[in-house]
């Protein structure tokens, strides 16, 4: 893989949750890894979900990155104030590349 396409930087956190003064949870997103994720972000699709009679508009990316195995789905990968969720991690066979599908997070 060249390194010319991983010109994105992403900030990758995970949920966790908080307990709170009334004995509640609270969830909070934590950075995973002390430095940036370089990737790059494929240009994304829009689409709009009817669901319960109520559009949901859903814009969805694939992220390309270098393989890592601490990046599951349910974490956040945010660039530039755009801010994605990870449903899939895809591998390649070759253990070369890993493909991130993701959706996008309205209010994070």
């Amino acid at each position: 893989m060249r390194a010319g396409p991983l010109r994105h930087r992403c900030l990758v956190t995970f949920p966790h949750r908080e307990r709170n003064a009334s004995g509640g949870a609270i969830q909070v997103w934590i950075p995973a890894m002390p430095d940036h994720l370089w990737a790059e972000v494929r240009s994304p699709n829009g689409r709009v979900n009817a669901v319960a009679e109520k559009l949901d508009a859903v814009v969805t990316a694939e992220i390309i990155a270098r393989p890592r195995s601490d990046i599951a789905a349910g974490w956040r990968l945010t660039k530039r104030g755009i801010t994605y969720q990870v449903e899939a991690v895809l591998p390649d066979n070759d253990q070369t590349l890993m493909r991130l599908l993701c959706s996008s997070v309205p209010n994070p």
